[in-house]
Order: C-alpha cells, then structure tokens, then sequence
C-alpha cells in the first residue's frame, strides 16, 4: 500500500511482489486440486465402489484445501491485484516506461 513517505515506484515494486506471492500461493492450490482430478479422471462410474475396495485411485481429502483457503486465497489475489492497479494509476506516465504493467 502506498503511504506518504514511500515513493510510487516503490510501492508498486513492493504491490507487485505481493501479486507474485498470492498469485504463487492460488497456483499451489490449483495445483493439487488438478493432480487429483488427473488421478480420478474416468473413473466416475463406480469411483466410491473402487475407492471402498481399495482398487480405484487415491485421493487424500487431507491434502485439499477447504473452502475457506480457496476463498481467502483468491481474495488476497484479488487484494494484491486491485492495489497494484491503483499505485500503477498513481504513477506519472513518464515514469511507467520504466515499469513492468501490472498484469
């Protein structure tokens, strides 16, 4: 967040390292909801047969992020991506050809 003694390319440095961050913490989680839809792809007919006789593949719900992490991630993202937007704006325009654009 910029705040009255930090300058703007500064503080947009620093929003956008924080967007890396949470954009890295999101790509973990959907990383391991999609490793386990690939291990049960095509096993939806008789899936909880397999897994109760222990043929099927194997999926550890302990290893999923609930609900609430899914969600808290993807508001730190949203978070990270509106500030940096709004210090991108603050930026004169001389100074942000110096700068990567946010994404």
């Amino acid at each position: 967040m910029l705040n009255e003694t930090q300058d703007p390319d500064s503080a947009y440095l620093d929003s956008l390292s924080a967007l890396e961050r949470a954009e890295r913490a999101v790509a973990r989680l959907a990383a391991g909801m999609t490793d386990a839809a690939t291990r049960t792809e095509g096993h939806d007919e008789g899936f909880a047969v397999e897994i109760a006789a222990s043929r099927g593949p194997s999926v550890d719900a302990v290893d999923w992020p609930s609900g609430i992490e899914i969600s808290r991630a993807m508001a730190a993202w949203h978070r990270a991506r509106n500030e940096t937007r709004d210090i991108w704006d603050r930026i004169p325009e001389d100074e942000r050809q110096r700068l990567q654009p946010p994404p």
